[in-house]
């Protein structure tokens, strides 16, 4: 029997802890793990989950400029709220691999490509307690128009671009650029969502990635 299925015989609630209080981070969380857990096999089914919204840092700018600092702010968030959470509880690193629990960072950011060209994209980070398992997934790309491209080059973060633009209040906590652009037919959450579970596959498929095999560390 593999750790994870010992643990989950003795405590078959998952905890999942978003590195966020953004509610369409927190929903879009919330559906795809629930799409994930329990899983067809019943080997590894769930009884319950329960989520934790934890309020941490990226350590990144608050418009991250490129991929790679995309990335660096969704997994400074991971481990942040992995960190925030062993304090509060009070648990230690031994402790924590007694409990099956998901550490989730979104980080949304752009790709300046020049000619007018920005990208926009998020990542998508998820730590396991288990194993320490870091895994990853982006979400799919888009450019951004001209007039939201010259706010940014001015310094001006995309939501608040975003407001400006399409005479909004607050939008980054509802559907975001890419809501607005495609009239909601791809909401903020659903963008988010498909890479929430690309990078739950390393969990999905334990044993062809060996994460029982792997111990945790502190990063």
């Amino acid at each position: 029997m593999s750790n994870l299925l010992e643990l989950l015989s003795r405590r078959p609630v998952v905890v999942v802890v978003v590195a966020s209080s953004n509610p369409v981070k927190v929903n879009c969380v919330k559906e795809a793990f629930s799409k994930v857990f329990p899983l067809n096999n019943k080997e590894q089914e769930c009884s319950g989950m329960e989520y934790i919204s934890l309020s941490v840092p990226s350590q990144v700018s608050d418009q991250p400029q490129t991929l790679s600092e995309t990335l660096k702010g969704a997994t400074n968030r991971a481990h942040n709220a992995r960190q925030e959470y062993m304090k509060r509880e009070n648990l230690s690193l031994e402790d924590l691999q007694q409990q099956l629990i998901y550490f989730v960072g979104i980080e949304g950011g752009i790709e300046d490509e020049g000619n007018d060209q920005v990208v926009s994209c998020a990542c998508c980070v998820v730590i396991e307690s288990i194993s320490g398992y870091v895994s990853h997934a982006k979400t799919s790309s888009f450019y951004l128009p001209p007039e939201i491209v010259r706010l940014l080059r001015q310094g001006m973060e995309l939501g608040h671009a975003n407001d400006l633009v399409f005479n909004k209040t607050n939008s980054k906590h509802e559907t975001g650029a890419v809501g607005l652009l495609t009239r909601e037919i791809v909401t903020r959450s659903s963008y988010y969502e498909q890479a929430l579970i690309l990078a739950l596959i390393p969990f999905m498929n334990r044993e062809m990635y060996e994460l029982d095999n792997k111990k945790a560390n502190i990063v």
